[in-house]
């Protein structure tokens, strides 16, 4: 996907995506203490397949390339009447801005299926798969099929 290939975007949504699924886990594994069960099972995720999955899927990928196209005609329209270069820069800053809000609202939603499926494996603790050296459980196909993602 267009979006992904710049590093500009990959960053900003990985680690809102790591911070979501850090807030998730904690919510998952604050529940399943509650009700005594023993925290013995780290699951993870391989984030950028489900973002790289998600962000192109149909259905998000129409919203972003229309959210795109509108915010480029805006964009487009403030910087031919501006003169100064530095100022067109930073129309173009604050619409990128603008673009990557609004993708890392999408990517926000990935974490309702990642910790859906972790309450439905009772796996209190939900991690980045890249942080994980040995054993735990891999939820990534899990969270794309309940997203409706294909495999």
């Amino acid at each position: 996907m267009e979006i992904l290939r710049h590093s500009k975007w990959t960053v900003p949504v990985m680690l809102v995506l790591a911070l979501i699924l850090v807030a998730g886990a904690g919510f998952v594994w604050g529940r399943s203490r509650a009700a005594g069960t023993p925290a013995s099972q780290v699951g993870y995720v391989d984030s950028q397949k489900l973002i790289n999955a998600y962000l192109a899927s149909p259905p998000v990928n129409k919203v972003l390339q229309a959210e795109k196209a509108r915010l480029e005609k805006e964009m487009q329209a403030k910087i031919d009447q501006e003169k100064d270069a530095n100022k067109k820069q930073e129309i173009v800053n604050q619409y990128q801005e603008q673009l990557n809000q609004r993708i890392n609202q999408e990517v926000v939603k990935l974490n309702t299926y990642v910790t859906q499926v972790a309450k439905e494996q009772n796996i209190p603790v939900v991690l980045e798969g890249q942080a994980v050296l040995y054993g735990g459980v891999d939820l990534t196909e899990a969270v794309m099929k309940k997203a409706g993602l294909s495999q």
